[in-house]
C-alpha cells in the first residue's frame, strides 16, 4: 500500500515532468477513466513509451492504480480520499496560474 502523500512528496514526484503532469490533470479531470496506456497517450497526445514510464511512476506514487501487467494494463485513478485532496489542491493552483497567465496575455495584446 503507497504511503500517504503530502502536498511536498508529490510536488517533488511531478516537477520534472510535464508528461507526468498532464497524466495528473487528464486522471483528475476524468476520475472513473480506466484505461490502457496506449489508448490514454492518445487522449492527451503523447508517445506512447513516455506515457507508459509516467504511469508506472503515478502507480508507484499512489496516484493512479494498475490493474494487470505488459501494454493490457488498465490504469485508473486512486480512491484515495487523502490524495484526491492534495492533488484537487496542486490542480486548482494551477488553474489559478494559468489563468492569470491568459488574463496578461489578453492584458499585453490590448496594449498594443
Amino acid at each position: 500500500m503507497a504511503e500517504r502523500l503530502s502536498i511536498r512528496k508529490f510536488l517533488e514526484g511531478i516537477t520534472d515532468s510535464m508528461v507526468r503532469t498532464e497524466l495528473i490533470l487528464f486522471f483528475h479531470r476524468n476520475q472513473f477513466a480506466m484505461d490502457v496506456s496506449s489508448n490514454i497517450a492518445r487522449w492527451i497526445g503523447r508517445d506512447v513509451r513516455a506515457v507508459e514510464k509516467e504511469l508506472d511512476n503515478l502507480v508507484e506514487q499512489g496516484i493512479l492504480d494498475k490493474m494487470g501487467d505488459g501494454p493490457s494494463a488498465i490504469y485508473s485513478y486512486t480512491q484515495e480520499i487523502e490524495t484526491i485532496e492534495v492533488i484537487d489542491r496542486f490542480c486548482h493552483e494551477l488553474t489559478l496560474g494559468r489563468e492569470k497567465v491568459r488574463r496578461a496575455m489578453d492584458h499585453l495584446r490590448t496594449a498594443e
